[in-house]
Formats: structure tokens, C-alpha cells, sequence
């Protein structure tokens, strides 16, 4: 039988990968298609004002420009308006999610004073958490309504787990916000076809600096005559190829030439002098990166933070720092700071990679999507692509590193644990060397302390499904192997699937401890506690890892992330609340699309609209009763939305429905 664990796996890749090829289509199509600034709009206090809120279908893809349904509401309103011209503001952006609405209606609604709000929104909450954050950082500063009963339809939206997998990031540009030290980010500098040039200093010019950004770093970095930066790009480069016995000779080098080994790893960062430091402390931090030792990742990067004259190496060492310490603010500005100096960097898209989709904004994804400067090693494209959701394709690079390092034992767990996860236990015994085994037998407990050799024993032993067992060889891996990272993540995963909540909570915290991921804490907790009491135990773990962002900020990430059609609720609840603080109609609407995601939210859409007593057009049963299944398609683009007929006709139902329902009857 699949244990649980395997069978959530299962799900979460079907899930992720079906929402990857349905994404690229669409998102680079709204790239081309969406005017990134539009223009500051004033309002007409005589007009009658329409405020049109939304994803895709609103802003009108897939027909030509004007042709959306938004645009043909608003030449047929005149009909409507009692002689009053009419303005449309149409904030419809391809991606949108629910928060991105609530945050737009509360940010447009006070200026625009719109007498209507028609929103169309939700296909995307799935998978797309943008400004998810924000929310709960404004929510912080004013307590929502109480609204009795909305738990009980969490349940009912998750079914859209099942098929709302559609967009990614929005295309708007966002406020940074960052910290009070993070400096300006500098611009892109392009050349006049409009190709980005790096923008780095002297010390990014060298041969050692260009193989390691070409990651040729298999034979020694070139010379570049000065003692200090040889020993630091030799330890970037044998890092990089997880060279880590050479590494650890290099590293205890480099710290007696910086007269840095009597240094602790502890919450306040080291200071930082010239190009030569930083340099240094750069080599340091992914040295640690690459042996999965975060408290130095944050130390290091750390000191990097106040460093006066910044480049692409400072930005990106505090940005690994912010990142780490919660602040995900400063480090995104970070990030884009050293995205902007040096395109494609490879560190730049690791990086990039880890940020919580979450606290990802078009920036972030533009950093991490931008074409690299290099391949990379296997190693590496193994992690961008498990960081992005190509689980398949990850372990093809790392079979590819593992034919020529069979030695990497942590590139080897990561292989087995996720093969163990498939199902494919015969092929993940071979790569860890413990095979073949009779069928449903696992390994014998490893006789060494070795955490990697445990953590695969770990994946094994959970893969029969069996909670006592399971819990029981968690146990004994936590008291017989050295304690990483990784063997806390995947020893806290499992506790987490069988919610044997009283050993989860010190083992979450002893994972916190190593990693500092309070994201991933909460998320491993929420089959025990809700994500603001998860917050709240956090408190404490917080101050000894040594943070270093607000606190405000950290705990809005940590509630956004695990309730993402729950917040379908409340983000249409802030569009209600401020269209009654404004006295404007608000018509509410679905996706006129025969798929059966679009069925399920038909489904969502109007159960909350039917507690709610708000003007809802259920657009998707007008099609249906219209067209049969021939004719609707002939009413569709080729990704799903309406084309330039299918926009007319939901028009006219829309300014059908206003003029029988007298929706716009006194306003103005």
C-alpha cells in the first residue's frame, strides 16, 4: 500500500506539473500583450465610474486589443448612464490572484470613487500567491470582519485544488519596501539592440571571475595576483563543484589568512572592508550553501548587508542573509539589485529559486527565469529545476552528477528519497548501494551516524505507510545521526503526514533551529495548529536563529501561505467592505469556460456570492443553456479564454443584467 506521505507527493507533483505547462503559454502570451504602466487616471466626478477588477479575462487575452469584454461594457454603458458619460478603469492584469484585487479595490476604490466594481478573479489562487503577504500585513493593522461560518466552506474551495492551476506571477512591478539600509537598485544597463550588459566592478573582470560565472571550475581559477582573492575564488570553485574535502582545507585557509577562525556563527554579523572581504565572505557563504550549513549562510551573508560600495556579490550575500532572517522584503530589492547588475547570474537564479511563492513578485520571477549566463553543473540544474517543479527532470541531472560523483552522498539521498516518493524503491536501493532488497523489506538501519545514509533509511522505512513504525525510526534517526538540515526536514515531513502532533512540534522547532525557514515551519505544523499560532510558537525560535527583518513582515508570510482558497474569501470580502465604505455597486462574476476547473469555480463562486447578497451573474450557465459544446468552443481562444465573439456576448449578458436588475438605477 502507498503510505501517505508518497500519495501527498504524488498529488503535489501532478499538481505543480500540470499547472508548469499550462503556465509558460500563458504568461509569456500576457507578457507580450500587457502595458506594464498604465496611465494615472482622474476621475470625472459628472461620469458615471466603472471599476473593473480582475485576472486575464479582464484585461481581455486573447482578442485583439479593445475587443474585451470590459471594453464593449463600456461602450454600451452610455445606454445605461442617463446621458452622464462613462469612464471605465480597467485593472485587469494577466496572473491576478484574489489578493491582488482586494489590494487594487482598496488602493483605486478612495481615488476613482467608482459607482460599480465588476470583478471576475479566482483561477488563479491556486498557484499564484502574489501580494498574498500584503494582505496580511494590512490586515494586521486593521481587524477583519467577523464573518460566522466561513470555515466551513474551506472544504468546499479545495476542490479547486483539482484544476485551478493556471498563472504565476503578475506582471505589475511592485513596491519594494525594503529595509532601511538596502540601497537603491540600480538599473538595467543595455546596449542598443536592448541586450542587458553586466554591470560589475573590477573585481567580476578577472579569468577567475569569468570561469566561475561560466562555472569552468574544475581546473584551478586563474591567478589574479593578489593572496587574498586567490584563496577565495579557489574555495568558490571547489565549492561549487562540491569538492568538500578540498573545500574544507581552503576554507580553514582562507579564515587564517583573514585572521577570521576565531569567529562564532552567531546572530550579529562580522563588519565588512573592501572588495577583498567581500569576496571572501561571499566564498564562505556558499561554501555553506553547498554543505547545507544555513546559520553560516545567514552569518556570512550577514555581514554583507552594510557593505558601502555594493555589488553583484554584496547584494547577493545580503540577500541570501534577508532571506534567511525573514526579511523577504529587503531581500527581494536585494535580489533585484544584483539581477540588474549581472543578468543570468547562476547564484543570482539559485537564489531566486528559494524565495517562497509567496513573497514572490514579476521581479523575482524575472530573475529566476532570465536565460543564464552558464549550464551550470548538474548538481545545480538539479536544484533550479526541483525548485521549480520538474521533479522529472531533476533527477535526470542528478543521475547525470551522480555517474561522475557517486561519492555525493547528499546529491545520492536527495536522488533515493525522491525515487522512494515515486514508488521506484528497486532503482533508489541501487543509487544509495543497498540493493537490490527483497520486495517490501527495507534497508537495515545504517550502522554510521552519516545523516545522509539516515535520512534514506528514513524515506524507506515511511514508505510502508505504517505510522508506528514510521514514528519509530524517526526516533532512532534523530538519536543516531549527526543532525543536518535536510534529515530534520524530511524526519519533520513525516511526522507531519501521520500528525503525531506532540513529536512534531520539538521536531519542527530543532528543523527551524538548523534551517530557518518559518515558512516551511508553519507548513509542516498545519496538520497540528493553524498557520497564526505556528507564528506564535515561532516567537522565541525566532530570536536565537538571529533575526534580522520586522517581525510584522516575517509573520504575514507565514499566515499567507496555507489557506490559498480560503483567501478567495476573504479578498472578495475586502472588495465588499470597500464598496460600502464608498456606497458602490459591486457585480461579481464567473468563467463562462466548459472545463471542469471552471465548473468548480462556477461552484465556489456562487455559494460565496449566494452568503454574500451581492449582484453575481452566473455568466458560465448562460453559455451552457446558448451554445452546445460545438458552438461554445467557437466562443473560446486557444488557452481557455473567451475570444473577441465570446467577450461581446458576455458583455451584452452583463449589460443585460444592469439594466434588468437596475443595478446602476440612482447612482451618481
Amino acid at each position: 500500500m502507498a503510505s501517505q506521505l508518497k500519495r501527498r507527493t504524488l498529488f503535489a507533483l501532478w499538481s505543480l506539473t500540470a499547472a508548469l505547462v499550462l503556465l509558460e503559454v500563458v504568461l509569456r502570451m500576457g507578457a507580450a500583450l500587457l502595458d506594464e504602466d498604465p496611465t494615472e487616471a482622474t476621475a470625472d466626478p459628472l461620469a458615471l465610474r466603472v471599476l473593473a477588477l480582475g485576472d486575464s479575462w479582464v484585461y481581455g487575452a486573447e482578442a485583439p486589443r479593445g475587443q474585451g469584454f470590459i471594453d464593449v461594457v463600456a461602450q454600451m454603458l452610455p445606454e445605461l448612464s442617463g446621458g452622464r458619460s462613462v469612464q471605465m478603469f480597467n485593472h485587469g492584469r494577466n496572473g491576478s490572484n484574489t489578493a491582488h484585487v482586494a489590494l487594487t479595490a482598496m488602493d483605486q476604490a478612495e481615488q476613482l470613487r467608482p459607482e460599480l466594481l465588476i470583478v471576475l478573479v479566482g483561477q488563479n489562487n491556486a498557484s499564484n500567491f502574489y501580494r498574498v503577504a500584503e494582505v496580511e500585513e494590512r490586515l494586521g493593522r486593521k481587524p477583519p470582519p467577523d464573518r460566522l461560518g466561513d470555515q466551513l466552506r474551506v472544504v468546499k474551495l479545495a476542490r479547486i485544488l483539482w484544476a485551478n492551476y493556471r498563472g504565476s506571477s503578475d506582471y505589475v512591478q511592485s513596491n519594494q519596501q525594503a529595509g532601511p539600509s538596502t540601497p537603491d537598485i540600480p538599473s538595467v544597463v543595455t546596449d542598443e539592440w536592448g541586450s542587458p550588459i553586466p554591470n560589475v566592478g573590477p573585481l567580476m573582470q578577472t579569468m577567475a571571475a569569468k570561469g566561475y560565472l561560466q562555472r569552468a571550475v574544475i581546473d584551478a581559477p586563474t591567478p589574479t595576483g593578489d593572496e587574498a582573492t586567490d584563496l577565495s575564488w579557489d574555495l568558490l570553485y571547489k565549492a561549487a563543484r562540491r569538492d568538500f574535502e578540498a573545500a574544507e582545507l581552503a576554507e580553514t585557509t582562507l579564515l587564517t589568512n583573514r585572521n577570521w577562525t576565531a569567529e562564532l556563527s552567531g546572530a550579529s554579523a562580522p563588519s565588512v572592508g573592501g572588495p577583498a572581504d567581500v569576496l571572501a565572505r561571499y566564498a564562505l557563504m556558499r561554501f555553506a550553501r553547498e554543505r547545507g550549513d544555513w546559520r553560516a549562510v545567514r552569518y556570512h551573508g550577514g555581514a554583507l548587508l552594510e557593505v558601502e560600495e555594493r555589488s553583484v556579490l554584496s547584494d547577493l550575500g545580503a540577500a541570501e542573509a534577508s532571506l534567511l532572517a525573514g526579511d523577504w522584503r529587503r531581500s527581494r530589492a536585494l535580489l533585484t539589485a544584483a539581477h540588474n547588475r549581472l543578468p543570468g547570474f547562476l547564484d543570482t537564479i539559485d537564489l531566486a529559486s528559494r524565495f517562497t511563492p509567496q513573497a514572490r513578485d514579476a521581479l523575482v520571477y524575472e530573475a529566476l527565469e532570465f536565460e543564464p549566463i552558464a549550464a551550470g553543473l548538474a548538481h545545480e540544474r538539479a536544484r533550479f529545476l526541483a525548485m521549480n517543479y520538474d521533479y522529472e527532470s531533476a533527477a535526470v541531472a542528478r543521475s547525470e552528477w551522480l555517474e561522475s560523483h557517486p561519492q555525493d552522498l547528499a546529491v545520492a539521498a536527495d536522488q533515493g528519497v525522491w525515487l522512494v516518493e515515486m514508488g521506484r524503491t528497486e532503482e533508489a536501493d541501487v543509487v544509495l548501494g543497498v540493493g537490490p532488497l527483497p520486495a517490501g523489506v527495507p534497508p537495515q538501519a545504517p550502522a554510521s551516524s552519516n545523516p545522509d545514509r539516515w535520512r534514506y533509511h528514513l524515506a524507506r522505512s515511511a514508505e510502508s505507510g505504517q505510522r508506528e513504525s514510521s514514528l519509530t525510526e524517526v526516533t532512532r534517526a534523530l538519536n543516531g545521526a549527526e543532525s543536518n538540515a535536510a534529515l530534520l526536514e524530511l524526519a519533520t515531513r513525516i511526522l507531519s503526514s501521520h500528525e503525531a502532533c506532540e513529536e512534531l512540534t520539538p521536531v519542527a522547532a530543532r528543523w527551524f533551529l538548523a534551517r530557518g525557514d518559518a515558512n516551511g515551519y508553519a507548513q509542516h505544523l498545519a496538520p497540528c495548529m493553524p498557520s497564526g499560532e505556528a507564528a506564535d510558537h515561532l516567537k522565541g525560535l525566532r530570536e536565537e536563529w538571529g533575526p534580522l527583518g520586522d517581525p510584522a513582515s516575517w509573520t504575514a508570510l507565514i499566515k499567507a501561505g496555507h489557506r490559498p482558497f480560503a483567501l478567495l474569501y476573504r479578498d472578495l470580502d475586502l472588495v465588499l467592505d470597500t464598496a460600502n465604505e464608498i456606497g458602490a455597486q459591486v457585480l461579481l462574476l464567473n468563467y463562462p469556460n466548459p472545463s471542469e476547473d471552471h465548473v468548480v469555480l462556477r461552484d465556489v463562486i456562487s455559494d460565496y456570492s449566494s452568503t454574500r447578497g451581492v449582484h453575481y451573474l452566473d455568466l458560465w450557465s448562460l453559455f451552457d443553456t446558448r451554445f452546445n459544446a460545438d458552438e461554445w468552443q467557437q466562443h473560446l481562444g486557444p488557452n481557455g479564454h473567451c475570444n473577441a465573439d465570446g467577450y461581446r456576448i458576455m458583455a451584452e449578458e452583463i449589460i443585460n443584467f444592469l439594466r434588468e436588475r437596475r443595478v446602476l438605477a440612482g447612482a451618481g
